[in-house]
């Protein structure tokens, strides 16, 4: 039995009898259903592996670009391009190019060796893959790759094994009940706006573009990759557990033909705009495809 009255505070002190006793029996009844099985499975492991993230410059913003890959010395020869200069490239593309892009390679917090490209990363991630696109004149695009390291690529499942207690909500003279399974989806959500949000505060202070300008609502672009060892998210729609990471709706889904083992989610749609997805793959079949390419 879960009956932890603290939590009670979030209504106040004044809960009327009635209302603590109800309390009591959804605790009673319901808690201990509700924490077990929207555990994951033992030999279950939930990676976010990385996270892309895409800003914007068109003729407004470009020199914040122009600006950060100088600051940042990202205009060093590599040894895959050893003669091409970014800024240069940039330059030259926005005049007439369409549909090119230049692969910055792999960006570190360090620098190891002469031609290593470096940046300061969000707390939680290693490194980063950049890719500048050029896909229509004068509007240039920075994407980011942004790769969550081993300490919080299983950040998702903290939430999942937590145990939870109903408490009571008070508002506007409406007590609400808040079981374990919404405390759980909200910490999930919770979890992933705050990787979102440093990814984001990553361009707004390095790189800022149209999305770091607060034009839509501070909400960029985005894309998680998250990998499953054993749930086959939204075919196993029953999954309480898949169901708290959004991953049990089928809706909006985008499956590839050749690998079909990876699907697409938008995640979240308001007013049509699609704010993020999530990039979801099974980790047992990911590794064999990589084996075979």
């Amino acid at each position: 039995m879960l009956n932890f009255s603290f939590l009670h505070k979030k209504a106040g002190n004044s809960i009327p009898e009635r209302i603590q006793e109800c309390l009591r029996t959804i605790q009673d009844d319901s808690d201990e259903r509700y924490n077990e099985s929207t555990i994951p499975p033992v030999n279950e492991q939930i990676k976010i592996r990385c996270i892309w993230v895409i800003e914007l410059y068109p003729p407004s913003h470009i020199d914040n670009l122009l600006a950060c890959i100088e600051k940042l010395n990202w205009n060093i020869p590599h040894k895959a391009l050893p003669n091409v200069n970014v800024t240069k490239w940039i330059k030259d593309n926005r005049q007439s190019s369409f549909g090119s892009g230049f692969n910055l390679k792999y960006i570190k917090r360090e620098k190891t060796s002469s031609i290593d490209r470096i940046a300061p990363m969000p707390d939680g991630f290693d490194g980063a893959f950049g890719t500048i696109l050029q896909l229509i004149p004068s509007t240039t695009i920075l994407m980011m790759q942004f790769l969550v390291n081993s300490e919080k690529e299983q950040i998702l499942e903290k939430p999942l094994n937590k145990k939870y207690a109903t408490y009571v909500e008070y508002n506007n003279g409406i007590y609400s009940y808040i079981n374990p399974l919404q405390q759980k989806r909200i910490e999930v959500e919770n979890i992933r706006k705050g990787l979102y949000d440093k990814c984001y505060e990553w361009f707004i202070t390095h790189a800022p573009g149209v999305f770091s300008s607060g034009m839509y609502d501070g909400i960029f672009p985005t894309c998680e990759f998250t990998t499953l060892d054993v749930g086959i998210p939204f075919i196993n729609t029953d999954s309480e557990y898949l169901r708290m990471l959004d991953f049990n709706d089928a809706a909006f889904i985008w499956k590839m033909k050749i690998i079909q083992e990876y699907c697409l989610k938008y995640h979240r749609i308001t007013s049509m705009i699609i704010q993020d997805s999530i990039f979801l793959g099974i980790l047992m079949r990911y590794f064999q495809i990589m084996k075979i390419n």
